[in-house]
């Protein structure tokens, strides 16, 4: 089994918070052997910002940008990058959302760990809703 998440960002000019987005992301420390991909989808962006923006992340090999000519919605950018995506897990992530530090990592462990809760059948008996 992969090792890889995948995280989705789809993204429709939003120059103003993308950087902070994309640093969240590419900041997450993952357990070993964890590693990400960040799936940036441009949707059409207009945007001079978020145009340059885009291309200061594909300088990080982590980072690869799906490009559409004309927006598409949000739904198929994410439908785009999922098809796209080749890491086990896939993570959603908005173009102006940012991950708090262990994000991902705590969501890893969470997956993977044993469950800490229990359960046992308890016996039920159906009340006649005529019963005074």
């Amino acid at each position: 089994m992969s090792s890889l998440i995948s995280v989705v960002m789809p993204c429709l000019n939003a120059g103003r918070y993308l950087q902070e987005a994309v640093d969240s992301v590419l900041g997450q420390q993952l357990p070993a052997p964890w590693q990400l991909e960040l799936l940036l989808v441009d949707d059409g962006s207009r945007d001079p910002l978020t145009l340059e923006l885009i291309d200061k992340a594909r300088s990080d090999p982590r980072v690869r940008v799906l490009v559409n000519d004309k927006p598409g919605g949000v739904s198929r950018a994410r439908n785009q990058a999922i098809s796209a995506a080749q890491g086990t897990l896939i993570a959603f992530h908005d173009a102006d959302d940012k991950w708090q530090a262990g994000h991902l990592a705590t969501h890893i462990r969470l997956l993977h760990e044993p469950p800490r809760l229990s359960w046992r059948p308890v016996g039920l008996s159906q009340a006649s809703a005529m019963e005074s």
